[in-house]
């Protein structure tokens, strides 16, 4: 039987290993028009060339980050309920650099409807009247 503390180390090294120690990491923050930061935003990295993707979704505090193996043009997709998408564009040309990227998103993505409606007395007859 493996002791626990050796398996947990194998398990993060493992992960560690598992990204090129050169990669480039896109890391920022999530927020709305106020500033507050925004948990449970949808995050979703793509490369242009390759049609890749990963996702990931926003920290208790707003964050999200991302390790890119390769430079090339990226498509950052942000979405969460109550709040419209929004999109970046990112040429990431050296490896190991760092990208920082805070994103507000607008309130919006609702949609409502307003019916006005009233009814008028004409003598004896009640109208009902609608407009769409």
């Amino acid at each position: 039987m493996v002791p626990r503390r050796c398996l947990a180390g194998v398990l993060f090294w493992g992960l560690f290993l598992a990204v090129p120690a050169d990669a480039a990491t896109v890391r920022g923050s999530v927020s709305d028009a106020t500033g507050g930061l925004l948990s449970g935003a949808q995050v979703v990295l793509r490369g242009v060339a390759t049609g890749q993707e990963s996702t990931v979704e926003t920290t208790d505090d707003g964050r999200f980050q991302f390790e890119v193996a390769a430079p090339g043009t990226y498509l950052i997709i942000i979405t969460r309920d109550g709040f419209s998408e929004a999109a970046r564009t990112l040429d990431i040309v050296d490896a190991g650099a760092a990208i920082e990227l805070p994103v507000q998103l607008e309130v919006g993505g609702l949609r409502a409807e307003v019916i006005e409606s009233g009814i008028i007395r004409t003598g004896d007859a009640i109208v009902l009247v609608s407009t769409d």
